[in-house]
């Protein structure tokens, strides 16, 4: 699982899960990077990698949630005194902005930019060949779904 590290969400409480049930990967927005083997340091990366090739897990699940501060971040622009990292972090998600409608103060816009940014991170997910390759072969299941924290509503997109 490939959840947003706000302390709001936990994979394990939402999911009800004992120890050792969920191998979870946390990151600001939950984002996945595109494959990219270049000898950086690629913490989400290596843990996919872990996951896939020696634990072989069966089934990836990328966790939002609503009122995630990276997507805010994304939306508004990035919050003061946190630029070393997390801006370049959050231009991996830059793209999902260009299609989007105009900010609106219902929250329409932030839920829209929630859901592309899970959509695009199924698809860098399957920029990775070991994967895309599981994915094809019916040996790895990739989903996305989106938690509201106000709510307790948990669904698909």
């Amino acid at each position: 699982m490939i959840a947003c590290s706000d302390a709001r969400i936990d994979p394990q409480t939402i999911f009800d899960a004992a120890p050792g049930d969920l191998f979870v990967i946390r990151n600001v927005a939950g984002l996945v990077p595109p494959y990219a083997p270049d000898g950086g340091c690629h913490g989400t990366s290596a843990a996919l990698e872990y996951a896939v090739k020696i634990l072989k897990v069966r089934r990836i699940v990328v966790l939002g949630h609503a009122k995630c501060d990276g997507v805010h971040a994304l939306i508004h622009g990035p919050l003061r005194n946190a630029r070393d990292f997390l801006d370049p972090w959050m231009d991996i998600a830059e793209p999902v902005m260009w299609p989007m409608p105009e900010p609106d103060s219902g929250g329409a816009l932030e839920m829209a930019v929630e859901d592309a940014v899970l959509a695009l991170s199924l698809s860098n997910l399957r920029t990775f060949p070991w994967i895309r390759d599981g994915e094809t072969a019916g040996h790895l299941a990739l989903t996305a779904w989106r938690f509201d924290i106000s709510t307790g509503e948990l669904r698909t997109t």
